[in-house]
């Protein structure tokens, strides 16, 4: 079952998502939710920002700006820089640093005085204190710089920018000709002292290489290797030979029975294996002679006797030739191996010869380096002197690099206010206000305020049983109400209807739920069952919220001991339930309460002692009320639903959202479930009493803790959910 419930809800679920999907359908629910309500304020707001913006471009005081703009090279630091003398010419990230310090210039405390002084040379303290401060700025990818003043008067702007630049190209026309008279000799100091550097360099490059008796580097370089090389060849052929006399060796001695039959073909050559092949074909003619003389002759002939001990010889000869070859053998083997080893300590002397080579190569290469960059400053340094000198014979040049391209003349029309871009932007501020204003409005007018709404929005099939108000008292005290205050007489109208309504369906049980925690299901599933218990009923009251049950706290004031066990213990078959059931005696009320909170809930309630537990309360008593968890945080009322347990909705005005309603509704048709009626809780709440959110009135402050938020109305929060109301306000 509860596999084919999800199937139904994911099913639905898409479903709804594709149709949510339409752009047009959207649009209209927007406007519809945020732009319609609120017309008038889509139509004022722009226009009170507009006559705003035009009574302040009427009436603030208008601004004229001046510009000057020059051209900056730095073809001046190639011959006056000095220390452009020892960087070589300027380029590129140079060129870009020599214009942004000349920007830097134009803004000096220097220049700003003295220009300011000339420009405030017959001029009024408030003609003064009209222009800006100068700012100045680069054409991007040219050497064009624009200094521009603002003022309330165009001929100041212009004044004051055309007397800084003029100061400015003063000031660099000294700062040059200051340079042009000292640079020269301070340049010829700084000549002499790399001079006498550069001998000194030289003095000591010619020391080093006679002291390591350098000649030619690449030509030793270029020996060692091919000694290294050669080396490396022989002593691959003595590790093959070395390699070969011990696999002889080896092969001896392992077949020391065989060894003159495979001496021959296993020693290598040079060694004595055609002395041991006559003994081996002697040996063989002599064995092949014994069997005539035993067919002529017996064994203990002399002359018998006589061919015996000349094999003996023989064999005897051999095993001394093997013995000698084997001793040869291990003779070569050890000269391999000292050959190998005194190629080896060659090739590493020659290795550190090589290591040596490089060291000194090193530091020869950076004394020459060293010679040949003092070399290169000595040129350069005389090559300035000379352009400096130049420079001196030929003042024309200075102007060549730093001039006026367009000097600053008088604006004919403000820069600011600009009219139209004021007037735009204040009616783009006054369409966003009014859209925010929209929004927040729309959003927090979006909860349902009569139990009619959610009715109709169920296609006005329910029924509706009665309206529960606003309280003000504390739960302990409505729970200790005569059964003649305003809250039974409330609960007994709803008892009322529910009684036409079982005695109609024949039924002795009804399921109560909720939106969202926090609607107040739990205090009205008690209040219910109290109010039928107060009718000489028996009753039962079954709290089947397994994942947060509240109902023992609500009840703590009158029922002091938790039970150990519950509702969830039946279901696991831990007990029956008529071991968890506790007779309330100030109510005449039973009540099973949850139990401890189980991991797996749902899995729990969609086994067969759901169903069992279910025939035994509808056996025992004359009503039988669950209060179940929140139908859209988990699925547990929908699993009990679907054992044809009556649905009875909870839906708190001013707090439930109407989208929020939309989804259950759409989430019980994925199911095929029908809601059997529905109940309104804090009915009586003006419309306007938004300030009553976030107070301490019943309902406004609780949260459940099922991960689900929801208007921000305490879910996922530290507070408890479904409190009971208070006294009912005035």
């Amino acid at each position: 079952m509860v596999d084919d419930i999800s199937d139904v809800a994911r099913q639905s679920a898409l479903m709804q998502q594709t149709d949510d999907s339409n752009p047009l359908k959207d649009a209209l629910h927007y406007y519809g939710l945020y732009v319609r309500p609120y017309l008038w304020v889509y139509i004022l707001s722009p226009i009170l920002f507009l006559v705003a913006a035009i009574i302040f471009v009427q009436t603030v005081t208008p601004k004229y700006e001046s510009t000057c703009q020059l051209h900056i090279s730095s073809k001046q630091a190639n011959i006056t820089e000095i220390r452009g003398v020892m960087d070589g010419s300027i380029g590129g990230a140079s060129e870009e640093a020599f214009i942004n310090t000349q920007m830097l210039l134009l803004q000096s405390k220097d220049v700003m005085d003295k220009a300011y002084e000339l420009f405030s040379r017959g001029l009024s303290a408030e003609a003064y204190e009209e222009c800006s401060l100068p700012k100045v700025n680069r054409e991007r990818g040219t050497m064009l710089v624009n200094l521009t003043i603002e003022s309330t008067n165009p001929e100041s702007a212009a004044r004051l920018a055309n007397t800084l630049v003029e100061v400015y190209l003063e000031a660099s026309r000294a700062r040059r000709q200051n340079i042009s008279r000292t640079g020269a000799e301070l340049l010829r100091n700084q000549l002499e002292e790399i001079r006498k550097s550069r001998e000194m360099a030289m003095n000591e490059l010619v020391t080093y290489k006679e002291a390591h008796g350098i000649f030619n580097l690449s030509e030793n370089y270029a020996a060692l290797v091919k000694q290294i090389n050669a080396l490396t060849e022989t002593i691959v052929e003595a590790t093959v030979l070395e390699t070969e006399l011990a696999t002889t060796l080896e092969a001896i001695e392992d077949n020391r029975v065989n060894a003159v039959r495979l001496m021959p073909f296993i020693a290598p050559e040079g060694g004595n294996s055609s002395t041991l092949g006559s003994l081996k074909m002697l040996h063989l003619t002599h064995e092949t002679e014994l069997p005539e003389l035993l067919r002529q002759y017996n064994e203990t002939h002399p002359a018998v006797q006589a061919h015996m001990k000349v094999r003996e010889m023989i064999v005897a000869a051999e095993e001394a030739e093997v013995d000698v070859s084997v001793a040869g053998l291990r003779l070569q083997y050890e000269r391999a191996q000292k050959r190998s080893k005194m190629l080896q300590e060659q090739i590493a002397d020659l290795r550190k010869q090589v290591a040596d080579l490089d060291r000194v190569s090193g530091e020869y290469q950076i004394r020459e380096d060293a010679c040949e960059s003092l070399e290169n400053t000595y040129r350069m340094l005389v090559n300035r002197i000379n352009e400096l000198n130049i420079t001196n014979a030929t003042e024309s040049v200075d102007n060549a690099s730093i001039f006026v391209v367009s000097p600053a003349v008088s604006a004919e029309d403000p820069f600011f206010p600009n009219k139209l871009k004021i007037c735009a932007i204040a009616i783009i501020l006054g369409g966003a206000v009014a859209g925010g204003f929209g929004f927040v409005f729309g959003s927090l007018n979006n909860t349902a305020k009569d139990i009619q709404a959610v009715n109709q929005l169920f296609g006005n099939n329910l029924a509706v049983y009665g309206n529960v108000p606003l309280f003000e008292e504390g739960e302990a005290a409505l729970l200790k109400s005569s059964g003649h205050d305003d809250i039974d007489e409330a609960f007994r109208n709803i008892r009322i209807s529910l009684n036409l309504s079982l005695a109609t369906h024949g039924g002795r049980i009804m399921a109560i739920s909720s939106t969202f925690p926090g609607e107040g299901k739990t205090f009205v599933s008690f209040n219910l069952a109290k109010s039928f218990a107060m009718d000489n009923r028996r009753v039962l009251l079954l709290e089947m919220d397994l994942h947060r049950p509240r109902l023992w706290k609500l009840l703590s004031p009158i029922v002091t001991q938790k039970p150990e066990k519950g509702v969830s213990n039946v279901l696991i078959g831990d007990c029956d339930l008529k071991s968890v059931t506790m007779h309330v005696k100030d109510f005449n009320l039973d009540i099973a309460f949850a139990g401890p909170v189980p991991p797996n809930a749902a899995e729990l309630l969609g086994t067969k002692k759901l169903a069992d537990l279910l025939a035994e309360a509808q056996a025992n008593y004359d009503c039988v009320l669950i209060d179940t968890p929140p139908i859209l945080a988990v699925s547990d009322t929908l699993i009990i639903a679907s054992q044809h347990i009556p649905l009875l909705l909870v839906t708190r005005l001013f707090t439930t959202s109407m989208p929020a309603l939309r989804h259950l509704r759409d989430r019980l048709a994925s199911v095929n479930l029908r809601l059997a009626g529905l109940l309104a809780n804090n009915a009586d709440v003006p419309k306007n009493s938004y300030g009553y959110y976030g107070s301490d009135s019943y309902g406004y402050k609780y949260g459940y803790g099922y991960g689900y938020k929801h208007r921000g109305v305490g879910y996922g929060q530290d507070t408890d959910p479904d409190a009971a109301p208070e006294k009912k306000k005035s």
